[in-house]
Formats: C-alpha cells, sequence, structure tokens
C-alpha cells in the first residue's frame, strides 16, 4: 500500500460521495476507476503484503456466485447495475488484504478523517442553515434530512457509522500516541452528531449496537493482555451502561422525533420477501427481483399499491437473499455491504490482514 495507492482510493470515496447517485456506468464510474488504480498502484508495492488465506478464498467463492447469478438475472440492466456494486466490492476487499499491513495506513486514517469533518460541515449547513443546499447536483433525494456530500441521508449515515466505529476502536484499543488517540476520540463523537443529523433510524440503532461491540472488544482486550486494572473497568462497564443505553435511547428518540412514526410499510415488504424467499431458496430471483415479484404477494387490503418504495425490500440481508439465495447473502463478509458507493472502504475490518499485536490491534 504506497502512498499514491492510499490517495487514489480517498480520491476514490471522495467521487463516490460526490457523483454516485446510482448504480449506473456514468455515475459510479469514476470512483471504480479511482479504486482500480489504487489496486492498480498498490499491486507494485510487495512489501507487508499478505498471502491469500481461508478467508480470502471463501470471499472468492462468494463474490463468483454472486456475479454468475447477476449475469443470469431476469433483467440485465438491474444485473449490470448489481455487478457495478460488486465490482467495488471485490476492488476494496482485495485492496485492503494485500496491503493492510502497511504503515501507510494512518495516513489513510487521516484522510477518512478529514472526509468525515468535511461530510458533518456540510450535513450541518443543511440542517441550520439552507436545506436545500447541495454542491454538485441541484437537488438532493431527501431534501429533509441532512446528507452531506451524499445524494441520500442513508449513505451519508453509512459513512459516519464506519468511520465512526473505526474511529471509536482506534481511540479506545489503539498504540498510537495519546494525542492520536484522542482525535479519534473526538472523531466518533463528530461521527455521533453526524448520525443525528441525519436522522437515520437505522443509522442510530446501527452505532449504538456497534458501540457497543467495540466496547466489549476493548474490555475483552484488557483481559486478554491481563491489565491490572480490567477489573474495575468491568464493574464500572457493567454500572455505567444502563445510563448510557438510557441517554443513548434518549437522544436517539429525540433526533427522530420528527420522523413519520410508521414503518412506510417495511414490515409488509419484509413479510413479503420472506414467502418469495421460500419459493427460491437456492438460487433467488435474480438482481432486484423484489421490485417485480412482490406485486405476487400484495396485499392491497394491508397496503394500498404505491404506498411506499418497492424497488428494496429496506433490509440488506432479505433483499440479498431475494436475489441471489440464502446461504451467500448471510456470509459473514457481506461483499455486497462492503461497496455502495459511499461505503466501500467498509473492507478495513478485513482483520486477518491487520497484526494483532501493536498500534492496529484497536482495529
Amino acid at each position: 500500500m504506497s502512498f499514491v495507492s492510499v490517495m487514489l482510493y480517498l480520491f476514490g470515496i471522495l467521487a463516490a460521495g460526490l457523483f454516485a447517485i446510482g448504480m449506473d456506468p456514468y455515475s459510479c464510474g469514476l470512483p471504480l476507476l479511482l479504486v482500480s488504480a489504487a489496486v492498480i498502484v498498490g499491486s507494485w508495492n510487495h512489501k507487508n503484503r499478505t498471502h491469500p488465506g481461508l478467508v480470502c478464498w471463501f470471499v472468492i467463492l462468494v463474490v463468483g456466485y454472486f456475479g454468475w447469478r447477476m449475469a443470469t438475472s431476469p433483467l440485465a440492466d438491474f444485473g449490470r447495475s448489481d455487478a457495478l456494486l460488486l465490482c467495488g466490492a471485490f476492488l476494496s476487499f482485495w485492496w485492503t488484504t494485500t496491503g493492510g499491513n502497511s504503515g501507510k495506513f494512518t495516513i489513510l486514517l487521516f484522510g477518512l478523517w478529514l472526509l468525515a469533518l468535511a461530510n458533518v460541515g456540510v450535513a450541518a449547513y443543511q440542517a441550520y442553515v439552507d436545506v436545500d443546499f447541495f454542491p454538485i447536483y441541484g437537488k438532493r433525494a431527501t431534501v429533509g434530512f441532512p446528507s452531506g456530500f451524499y445524494h441520500h441521508y442513508n449513505h451519508f449515515a453509512n459513512f459516519m457509522l464506519g468511520v465512526g466505529l473505526l474511529s471509536f476502536g482506534y481511540a479506545m484499543a489503539g498504540t498510537a500516541r495519546r494525542g492520536v488517540r484522542l482525535v479519534g476520540f473526538g472523531m466518533y463523537l463528530v461521527c455521533f452528531f453526524g448520525i443525528y443529523l441525519a436522522t437515520s433510524r437505522g443509522g442510530w440503532l446501527a452505532m449504538g449496537c456497534g458501540s457497543a461491540v467495540v466496547f466489549v472488544g476493548w474490555l475483552s482486550d484488557l483481559w486478554r493482555r491481563k491489565v491490572s486494572w480490567a477489573g474495575g473497568a468491568l464493574v464500572a462497564a457493567t454500572v455505567l451502561a444502563p445510563l448510557l443505553i438510557t441517554g443513548a435511547w434518549h437522544l436517539g428518540s429525540k433526533a427522530v422525533a420528527h420522523r413519520n412514526g410508521g414503518d412506510s410499510g417495511r414490515l409488509e415488504f419484509a413479510s413479503m420477501a420472506l414467502e418469495l424467499i421460500a419459493e427460491k431458496p437456492v438460487t433467488g430471483g435474480g438482481s432486484r427481483s423484489f421490485f417485480f415479484d412482490s406485486m405476487k404477494k400484495w396485499n392491497v387490503a394491508e397496503m394500498y399499491v404505491g404506498s411506499g418504495d418497492i424497488q428494496y425490500v429496506h433490509n440488506e440481508y432479505l433483499q440479498a437473499s431475494k436475489m441471489i439465495c440464502i446461504a451467500p447473502s448471510m456470509a459473514p463478509t457481506g461483499p455486497m455491504k462492503l461497496w455502495r458507493g459511499d461505503t466501500a472502504w467498509l473492507a478495513l475490518v478485513k482483520l486477518r490482514s491487520i497484526p494483532a499485536t501493536g498500534r492496529s490491534r484497536g482495529l
């Protein structure tokens, strides 16, 4: 992972937020080209390269199956769009896998922090000054909800979620200088504020659950390293946990208080998706097949047609299970979730490519 490769990757993330408003070649082509260039440049550096292990081969098999199912989908355009998504996921995974031990990770992390700060700054301007402000396109997909550089607030919340949890882990258990770790914790709070601005219910829930996982991981790391004050930290965490959960719940409820109290038909969508999955549990219905197959299970007595966005199930696992099949979509590697224009860099959590000791322990 060379400096040039890291910069190309960061520019790819920036371009994904600014231009990739959909999974079409004209919108996501630039980020894909930049990430591809990062992979090519990074492949010339043989230092610190890790060899593909069992997890890597598993991901390759899953991606291969996904690619075959997309190529044989009923609608070629949907298959092509999902293939672009898959290409970004695999490129990001391969880039971090082959260069995960590089000392340039700190540069990448600081680059992500700068992008996060810029996004939160734009989102704050949208929330408190001009709700119609958008630096690139004339109008955002969801004008009522701040989205930073992104076209949709959910994508902005995804970016805040990834950077925030990565920063939290780095701050809690990393062995970098104390000042850098404090910056990491500060960026975690900044990303927390970003999700507050986005008012994403799923993002808020994921941030809370992810923070709890990071905290438990930190306690486990203290116990594994036999730190003298690990017992005291565990007792303090047990006492403070109810207070923190209550406070987070109250803050989250306040953040989304102005949202529509209903679920926009998403429970009905999930029920229809489960019925459709049961019909084709092995191969699925193909790329974005919920869009046209949902009409087979639509009950107009429960929900009138047109009452919600029927393109997607609004659940990543149900969506992938309906498209492909149950087994790959439930795979822990989640290759389809690693790249959505806005979340390519989530492949950083490929922990096997990063040493368990040293400054990266917090990851």
